[in-house]
Parts: structure tokens; C-alpha cells; sequence
């Protein structure tokens, strides 16, 4: 047995010599390849989800090529592929790899991967009165085919979550403002999808309480600058007096809109009264100015 220590053609000869004392000689050129040892790790995943393959083929020198076939008629010739599989049941697949060193030799192997499918529905509705942010809560309702044994995990868009079954969940909004709803469905073999639905809730000004809930001032406290933001539809020119603790009218600010900043850092620290008036209804809240 010969180990060669390089690739290429080489050539072997065969000497026989006979008792009395002949010989001849038999040559041959033959290529010397290098042989790779090919290995590769692979994890089963969710329909939809990117398979990485990760590649541990081993060889001491040349130039290697690979040929993965992923058993669901697609391949790849990359040396750490990654691959979707489309699959909406559970399925498991034969994954080849094949190495071979140019001018050398090949090896090959062959894995499973089991690709699980994703719940058989994953869209939602949001029903509930949009105009009523701090009195009446939404409903999150799944839709679509068959939702037995899936858990809903709904994240509402204000940092909060609610995990639900089929029926779906309700939910009450602290403050009007835009929230984007967003629906993880999850089945037995653990695999998610998700969808997002926005909703803008506004808040019934024609009430004081109404109008109180719709206002917002921040930062507060602030160092002499802050906002106003009323969070309602007008269709009014919006007011914003402050006043001092003396109740003197310091400032007016008047807009054709629902916000606008207030610049106050020519006043003294302290606390003030702001009162914001749209639609003949007024909001009265206060501020602290600190620097």
C-alpha cells in the first residue's frame, strides 16, 4: 500500500524477476485524488421557514465542488446552503450532499429533514367601535379554515399581550391613538405565522369628558417646551391658553390642526394652567416647567 501526499497522475511499475535471474517490468500511470469526507448538520423547521445546511466536509487540499439535492426537486451547488420548503403538511425529506475534488475523488450523504407544517389559518378581524378608545373594548377575532389546536398570542400594539383560543380576545385601549394589532398563531409542532392589522381609535369630543380624554400634553414635566395633541377629528380651528397660578392669561396659541408645539421657555419655572378649546368644547390639564 502506497500514500501519496499530492494529486496527479503517477507512475507505478511492476518488476518480476525469476529464479534464474530474467526479469521484466510492467508500468502503468494512474491519478492520485484526494478523497473528501463529507459531513453536514440540518435541523427541522416550519413550511416557510429557511433550512440552513451547514456544511462539514473535510479534505487536505484541491479544489471541491458540492452538489446538495434537497429531495423536493430542488439543488444548489454553494457550500452552505439555505432552503424553503413549501410544504402544508408534515413531510420529510431525503437531503444528498455530494463532494467531489477536482482531478480527485467524491463522496457523498445522505439526511432526513421533517419540515412541519404552519397553522391552517393565520388572518384576523378587529370589530368593536372605534370611536369609544376609553368605553367600549375591540374584539380580535381569528378567521379563516380550521382552528383547532392552534393558540392566538395577540401583542396590541401599547406593550401589552393576550394569549386566546379560536374565539379570539377583547381588549380596551387606555388612551386614543393608532395601534397595530399583531396575530402569532400556533399549532401543535410549535410553527407560527403572523398578521398585522392597524386600527386608529379617536375619542367622542362632544362631551367634557370626551374632550378631557382626547387631549395629551407631553413631556410633562418639560423645560418650556412641550405638545398638544388632541386626538379627535375637527373641523375647527384648535385654541391653547395657558395660564399662570394667578390665572392671568399668559399665551394663546390658535391652529388649523389637531397638535402643535408650545414655546414657552421665555416664562419662569412653575406650574401652569393650559386649557385647549376646539368645537366649543374645553380641556383643561396643567404642566410643571422646570430647568
Amino acid at each position: 500500500m502506497k500514500n501519496w501526499v499530492s494529486i496527479g497522475p503517477r507512475t507505478v511499475s511492476l518488476t518480476t524477476t525469476l529464479q534464474n535471474g530474467c526479469t521484466t517490468t510492467e508500468s502503468k500511470i494512474i491519478n492520485v485524488g484526494v478523497q473528501p469526507l463529507v459531513s453536514f448538520q440540518v435541523e427541522d423547521r416550519c413550511a416557510g421557514s429557511e433550512v440552513p445546511f451547514t456544511n462539514k466536509t473535510t479534505y487536505t487540499q484541491g479544489t471541491v465542488v458540492y452538489t446538495w439535492n434537497f429531495g423536493d426537486g430542488n439543488t444548489s451547488s454553494t457550500a452552505a446552503p439555505v432552503h424553503a420548503y413549501g410544504s402544508s403538511v408534515s413531510q420529510t425529506y431525503t437531503v444528498q450532499l455530494k463532494a467531489g475534488i477536482i482531478g480527485g475523488c467524491a463522496d457523498s450523504m445522505s439526511k432526513t429533514v421533517t419540515i412541519q407544517p404552519l397553522p391552517t389559518t393565520c388572518s384576523f378581524d378587529i370589530n368593536g367601535k372605534v370611536s369609544a378608545a376609553r368605553t367600549s373594548p375591540l374584539q380580535f377575532v381569528p378567521t379563516g379554515r380550521s382552528m383547532t389546536n392552534i393558540k392566538y398570542t395577540w401583542l396590541t400594539g401599547d406593550g401589552n399581550q393576550i394569549v386566546s383560543n379560536s374565539a379570539g380576545t377583547q381588549y380596551q385601549y387606555a388612551s386614543p391613538g393608532k395601534y397595530c394589532v399583531t396575530m402569532v398563531a400556533s399549532n401543535d409542532a410549535q410553527c407560527q405565522c403572523t398578521a398585522t392589522k392597524c386600527v386608529t381609535l379617536s375619542t367622542d369630543i362632544s362631551t367634557p369628558e370626551g374632550m378631557n380624554n382626547a387631549v395629551s400634553i407631553y413631556p410633562n414635566p418639560n423645560s418650556g417646551i412641550f405638545n398638544v395633541t388632541l386626538d379627535a377629528t375637527i373641523n375647527t380651528d384648535m385654541t391653547v391658553n395657558v395660564y399662570n397660578t394667578l390665572g392671568e392669561l399668559v399665551k394663546t396659541v390658535i391652529v388649523g390642526s389637531n397638535t402643535t408645539s408650545i414655546d414657552m421657555t421665555d416664562f419662569a419655572s412653575g406650574v401652569y394652567v393650559v386649557k385647549v378649546i376646539a368645537q366649543d368644547q374645553v380641556a383643561t390639564k396643567k404642566i410643571t416647567i422646570s430647568r
